[in-house]
Formats: structure tokens, C-alpha cells, sequence
């Protein structure tokens, strides 16, 4: 288990944090409580047209501590994308698996964005990203651009094995793990995933990794079971969806259990300060 960080604080939208000091309360035990970690999700989606390179560049321009981004594997490629269509964030109306080098190359990925809602933003005069050659990367793009940054990185792996023409989730998470050796970034990497598999195999095939169980309020596994598996697997550490889940009895016992396990505790969908801050009051 990776002891070098106890709690992270996964959020999707970044702030200047308050330069006061931060009082904690005096009933967590020694050595348990890490300084928090400032997630960039996506990039920092609020910001930047999410899973782009200059999402990324961003998120290390304003010193987040990780770079979290999804990939999928088609054709022999890794790209940075979520969804299983290019609708939502670019001008394509394609499969995902159509993103060929051709596509990518033609389709906008800054043609949808908006800034976000958050108080930060409003009336910021922030930059629009239509028609400014954003396109869709892959995952040799992003290690390049990040190789001489001292930032580390949350890869999610969106497996699509359901699908015709892909491959296995065993054989996708290989050939990730494989990638990531090759550029010789195993310790800087955090594989987050809903999958105990494909953390089991990141643990037995690149240990220096980090692992992240990933916990959402979708899936009938109660949260519970779900740390209590994570555990039982040597990963690294769990993380909870978190919105509308903060102070109802079961959601802050089964953080306390992964916090009081040493584990890594992190949270998503933590889009305003008030959250932050009740987390922290929490320990």
C-alpha cells in the first residue's frame, strides 16, 4: 500500500485556496492526516475544454498536485475521452471507435465548451475555445507534454469491451500499464478505476503505481462492501462520489473506514468551497 498520502480532495473546478491556517480536529489519529491533494478533473473541465492538452497545460499552469483524464483504447491507440461518442465535446457526430488519426485530426475539441458556472468564472471574460485547433489527444500526446513536468497523473481506463472490434479488459489494461512503463512513469501514476481487475492486475504488474478503487452512487454495491473489497485487494485507496452523499450516516462511516484503514481517501464531484471545507472539518 502507498502510505504517501492518506486523503485527496478530487475536484472538478480549482480556487485560491484560503491562507489561513486550517484547525483539524484533534481526534485524528497521529500521522493519519496528509495535506489534502487538488485533483484536476478532466484537465479541469471548468476551465479548459476537458481531456485536452490544454486542459491539461492548465491544470499544471494553476499548480494542481494531479492531472486526471479517462482513455479508451481503440485501434491501437489510447485517446483522452469519456464519452462513447464524439457529440458532446466536439462539432463530430461519430462513435468514439471512429476516432482514427484522421478524425482526430478534423474534429473540434474546444467546439462545445463553455466556462464554468462556478462563482470563479462568471462574468471572467474567459477564453472560448472554438476554432483554435483543439483536437482530440492520445495518450503518447499527454506523457509527452507532461514528461519534464514535476505533476503526477490519474489515468482512468473506460473499457468498452461490450463493443465490436475491442479488446479485453485484460488486454487494455496491459497495454496501458505497458505504455506507462515504457515512458517510465509508473510512480507517478494513479489508475483509478470501478474495476477491482483492472487494479489487482495494475498492482501485480506495475506495483510502484498508485490504486484507486473508484465508488459511485450508481452501482448497487453498497459503498461498505466496496472499501471492504479494496482492502482485501491491497489497493491503494478508494474513491467516493461524494454529491449529496456528505453527512448521511452510512456515506461518512464508509469514508471513515478507508481514512482509518491508511488508505488514500478521495472524493468526486467536489464543485464548491463549502464542500471542501465540510470535508476538511471531517478530517
Amino acid at each position: 500500500m502507498n502510505p504517501k498520502w492518506s486523503i485527496a480532495v478530487f475536484v472538478t473546478v480549482l480556487w485560491a485556496c484560503n491562507e489561513e491556517r486550517t484547525e483539524y480536529p484533534a481526534q485524528i489519529p497521529a500521522g493519519i492526516f496528509q495535506p489534502p491533494l487538488v485533483v484536476a478533473h478532466r484537465g479541469g473541465m471548468a476551465y479548459a475544454p476537458e481531456n485536452t492538452i490544454v486542459a491539461l497545460e492548465n491544470g499544471i499552469r494553476v499548480n494542481a498536485d494531479v492531472l486526471e483524464f479517462d482513455v479508451q483504447f481503440w485501434q491501437d491507440e489510447f485517446i483522452i475521452l469519456l464519452d462513447l461518442s464524439l457529440d458532446r465535446t466536439t462539432n463530430c457526430s461519430l462513435p468514439s471507435s471512429a476516432a482514427d488519426q484522421h478524425v482526430r485530426a478534423s474534429c473540434d475539441a474546444g467546439y462545445h465548451w463553455q466556462p464554468g458556472d462556478d462563482a470563479f468564472s462568471k462574468g471572467a471574460g474567459w477564453p472560448y475555445f472554438r476554432d483554435k485547433g483543439l483536437r482530440i489527444p492520445v495518450l503518447d500526446d499527454v506523457l509527452d507534454a507532461v514528461s519534464e513536468k514535476d505533476i503526477r497523473l490519474m489515468i482512468e481506463l473506460k473499457h468498452n469491451g461490450a463493443l465490436p472490434g475491442t479488446v479485453s479488459l485484460s488486454e487494455a489494461t496491459d497495454r496501458l500499464l505497458l505504455k506507462i512503463q515504457q515512458y517510465g512513469f509508473g510512480s507517478r501514476v494513479m489508475i483509478n478505476s470501478s474495476s477491482s481487475f483492472v487494479l489487482a492486475r495494475t498492482e501485480a504488474l506495475l506495483p510502484e503505481a498508485t490504486t484507486i478503487l473508484s465508488w459511485s452512487t450508481q452501482q448497487e454495491v453498497p459503498c461498505a462492501t466496496k472499501v471492504l473489497d479494496a482492502i482485501s485487494r491491497g489497493i491503494d485507496g478508494v474513491s467516493l462520489q461524494a454529491a449529496n452523499q456528505i453527512g448521511r450516516p452510512g456515506f461518512d462511516a464508509c469514508a471513515l473506514m478507508v481514512r482509518d484503514a491508511g488508505m488514500i481517501l478521495m472524493f468526486w464531484t467536489i464543485n464548491e468551497p463549502k464542500m471542501v471545507e465540510r470535508l476538511l472539518r471531517l478530517g
